[in-house]
């Protein structure tokens, strides 16, 4: 009995070192964040790594929005959690909606939503990022448009108004029964 109860303080030792780890290298900034702009509160994400041991693997996992919040809303914490982690190294960001991955990115795209604080073009920034998203199983989620300034345009918006669906809108209004 003696050795059972060491090796479930142990194991909850080892999980409360792990959840700190992630919470002190990322959740951490998410949490100020979404505290520092009043904007983005009702935006519920959590940021941890990967299975919250895979260091090279930042997830986002959505939970949810509140009833005032707008995609616009989401978009700002991800450039701003961005620019708050530019010292920051992963491979890949996963998008997820309650633990179920959706999209992800290299990292070198989810920094360059940073730079949208740093003088780049917010619209830009937002209009073309669904182009650089993948689904689970590798293939391009979204397409590059070309042609006439109006029509990409009109697609690009008509793909971050999907990206965002996908991600957690649709799975929010169905849990809702909307």
């Amino acid at each position: 009995m003696k050795k059972l109860m060491v090796l479930l303080a142990i194991i909850v030792v080892a999980g409360l070192l792990i959840f700190g780890f992630n919470y002190a290298s990322v959740g951490e900034k998410l949490v100020t964040v979404i505290h520092d702009d009043p904007r983005n509160s009702g935006v519920d994400l959590n940021a941890h790594f990967d299975y919250y041991l895979n260091p090279g693997v930042l997830v986002l996992d959505m939970r949810s929005i509140g009833s005032n919040n707008s995609m616009a809303d989401v978009f700002r914490v991800m450039i701003q959690l961005s620019h708050s982690l530019q010292s920051k190294q992963f491979r890949t960001v996963k998008l997820e909606w309650h633990g179920q991955e959706r999209y992800e990115l290299n990292w070198s795209d989810f920094q360059e939503l940073g730079t949208a604080l740093d003088g780049q073009n917010p619209m830009y920034v937002m209009r073309t990022f669904p182009e650089k998203l993948m689904l689970p199983d590798g293939t391009h989620a979204f397409g590059t448009w070309t042609g006439g300034l109006l029509g990409v345009l009109g697609h690009q918006m008509e793909d971050f108004n999907k990206f965002h669906h996908g991600w957690y809108l649709d799975s929010m209004m169905s849990a809702e029964g909307m």
